[in-house]
């Protein structure tokens, strides 16, 4: 009987089983887990697919739309269109025709329909005179010393050193990220 052993030593089948129920458990718990936070990251990988499939024509599209605003701060307007007409004709010899306007069609329509087009998908506008430049979303392209005209029009804050004076080229950001840095001269 040397072989025989104690009660206590014998290990309980039922004991056995639920070890191997709560291990068999725990890994399906894990497995579940891991399951559903693929789920949400898909979730979110196909929400920023949708957000940002549209980058590549934006950014094709921000040239077109600078150079209609750049069309709409060169050109005169109003009175100074009127006023600008006969000289051009002078200075032409007299062949210049006078703007065509449609009713409804011109510049600002165009330049609003561009601007409303980025606002739908997300596209913000960076780069203001007056702010302070973060060289995350602005490309420093020249440095000078405010003018007199600009310290006499109130703008104190614009002769501390890195603050934006102009905006060469407006910069983009689309859903909180930066297509295009806003191009600026900052303060001295």
């Amino acid at each position: 009987m040397d072989d025989a052993q104690p009660v206590d030593a014998v290990e309980d089948p039922h004991a056995a089983c639920q070890r191997q129920v709560a291990d068999v458990e725990a890994k399906w718990k894990r497995a579940l887990a891991d399951y559903q936070n693929r789920e949400k990251e898909l979730a979110r990988e196909r929400e920023d697919f949708t957000k940002f499939c549209t980058v590549g024509l934006i950014r094709d599209f921000l040239p077109i739309v600078d150079a209609v605003g750049a069309a709409l701060r060169g050109r005169p307007s109003g009175d100074d269109a009127a006023a600008a007409l006969p000289a051009a004709r002078s200075l032409m010899g007299g062949d210049v025709a006078p703007p065509l306007r449609i009713e409804g069609v011109g510049l600002e329509p165009l330049h609003k329909l561009c601007t409303d087009f980025l606002k739908r998908h997300g596209v913000e506008s960076i780069g203001v005179v007056g702010d302070r430049v973060d060289y995350l979303m602005h490309e420093v392209v020249g440095t000078r010393t405010p003018s007199s005209a600009e310290a006499s029009a109130g703008k104190e804050d614009g002769k501390e050193a890195g603050t934006i004076l102009e905006v060469v080229q407006a910069g983009y950001m689309m859903h909180g990220r930066l297509l295009r840095p806003a191009r600026v001269i900052v303060a001295e």
